[in-house]
């Protein structure tokens, strides 16, 4: 499935630029990677798209590829991350909980793929609160487990990377191997507190926003107490 979105993040009284994301959709669960940019560098979440469809976006935008950042350890979510590293001169960084969880599902993951997982030679860890930066505008990492337990959402201005964590309509699963519904519900409650115009950019599927979610979506209503 050939999908490419572009937005640009404008404020409310200005048409100001700021950073900027494209939206890759592939992959045998249909996952989303980004590439988030301002000017010409950039960094990638998540890696469980066809890497010619990432490159071939790269090489039309100009950009540089400063890193790649993996929101978790699924194998929809990594696959390729070795392949992106490797092509692009990329460091990774994934959340030590989720190195594990990296090496086992992406095992399991080869019979979606139909290809053998090549694990990173070397991969760096971030922890809650890590700053990444690009140009001269931090990301931050925000821990969340409860989808796994190393997930971990990325914050950049007015964008919330959110994995498997928080989707339109609906939150992550926490039945699998490492999941949590207490984690889970703890995680929800960190990202209500952003404000409400925060854009909600999920691991799969369409954005969102947090004020929307927080009126619309039941489970994220009652996980966090509002039901």
């Amino acid at each position: 499935m050939k999908q490419l979105i572009i937005m640009s993040v404008i404020t409310n009284h200005e048409e100001k630029r700021l950073v900027s994301y494209k939206r890759i959709v592939g992959g045998p669960l249909a996952s989303n990677t980004y590439i988030v940019y301002e000017g010409d560098e950039a960094f990638i979440v998540d890696a469980g798209v066809e890497p010619d469809k990432v490159l071939g976006a790269i090489r039309e935008m100009g950009v540089k590829v400063r890193f790649i950042v993996l929101t978790h350890g699924h194998f929809d979510h990594v696959f390729y991350v070795s392949r992106l590293m490797d092509s692009l001169g990329a460091r990774a960084y994934i959340h030590q909980a989720d190195i594990t969880v990296m090496r086992r599902s992406s095992i399991y993951g080869e019979q979606f793929y139909k290809e053998k997982f090549v694990e990173p030679a070397s991969i760096e860890k971030v922890s809650d609160n890590d700053k990444l930066t690009l140009s001269n505008k931090e990301a931050r990492i925000i821990h969340t487990p409860g989808h796994s337990p190393g997930s971990i959402c990325i914050h950049i201005e007015n964008l919330l990377f959110t994995g498997d964590t928080l989707f339109r309509g609906t939150i992550g699963r926490t039945d699998l191997p490492g999941g949590s519904e207490e984690l889970m519900a703890q995680s929800l409650r960190k990202i209500a507190k952003l404000p409400q115009s925060t854009r909600v950019l999920p691991g799969h599927g369409h954005e969102s926003t947090i004020g929307y979610e927080l009126s619309s979506n039941y489970l994220f209503r009652k996980m966090i107490g509002l039901e």
